[in-house]
Parts: C-alpha cells; sequence; structure tokens
C-alpha cells in the first residue's frame, strides 16, 4: 500500500486550516479553557535522545537494556502543560494499539477531571486529532441492524 502524498500549500488544504484557526481565535476570545489531546508510543528500556525538559533540567530517559514492552501515552495539554490527572499510560503490543472504546473511556475520564478541577461554569475544549480510533458513532447514529 502507497501512501499519498499531501500537498500542504494545496488550496482544499489551506482553507480547512483557516477554519481550524478562526474556530481556535474563536474558542480563545470566549474564554475557553483549551486542552490539546495528545498520544505516542515508547519502548520501555528505549533511550531516546530528544525529549522535553522540565525547569530544573529533567527529562532524559536512559536505559540501554534494549527494546522491552511497548507502553502507549495518551494525555491532555494546555498552555500550563500537561494535565498529569488526565494522563493514560497503559501496556500495549503494537504502536496502533488505542481503540474507540479505550479512547472514549480516557476522554470520558479527562473530561470529568476536567471538570472537577476547573468547576461547573468554566467553558472548556478539548481539541483532538482525525485518528481512526477518535471516531466512534453513538448508539443513535449506527446503521439499523436488518434480519
Amino acid at each position: 500500500m502507497r501512501k499519498a502524498p499531501v500537498l500542504l500549500v494545496a488550496t482544499p488544504f489551506q482553507a480547512q486550516r483557516a477554519v481550524y484557526f478562526r474556530k481556535l481565535e474563536e474558542l480563545r476570545s470566549t474564554n475557553f479553557v483549551i486542552y490539546f489531546h495528545d498520544e505516542t508510543w515508547v519502548n520501555r528500556n528505549e533511550e531516546i535522545t530528544n525529549v522535553w525538559f522540565d525547569e530544573a533540567g529533567h527529562g532524559r530517559l536512559r536505559n540501554g537494556e534494549g527494546k522491552g514492552q511497548k507502553l502507549a501515552i495518551s494525555g491532555l495539554v494546555s498552555l500550563n502543560g500537561f494535565d498529569l490527572s488526565t494522563l493514560d499510560i497503559f501496556k500495549c503490543h503494537e504502536v496502533h494499539s488505542m481503540d474507540s472504546v479505550h479512547f472514549t473511556a480516557g476522554i470520558e475520564s479527562a473530561a470529568s477531571t476536567l471538570r472537577t478541577e476547573h468547576g461547573r461554569v468554566a467553558k472548556i475544549a478539548i481539541i483532538v486529532d482525525n485518528a481512526t480510533w477518535h471516531n466512534k458513532l453513538t448508539p443513535e447514529c449506527d446503521a439499523p441492524k436488518r434480519a
């Protein structure tokens, strides 16, 4: 299977990006607390050379024992950094072990946690990318079962 290149200068792409940034600005101007969802995978015992550092200079992961169990890391980040209370780290067997059931449960838990942290009246937006496991039809949108 070949991947089709996405031309970042193509008109449809630029138009969609403009819509995204307009919506983001609308959320900011109406005082939403904005969180961005991101996920990554890491092999246990794997040393990586590029990581985020905190103010104290901590952050490098070191352990030269070879690849081990793969861990998936899913979390929310805002202007204040990562919200550690919403972090979800779990063992997986392959890079794309996330599924819509796990993702939906994690986002529901994170949303509940954010609501508790920010209070009932705060406006909160969680922005997610378009991964296949981020898209799940609600029961009322499922196609009807036929006999």
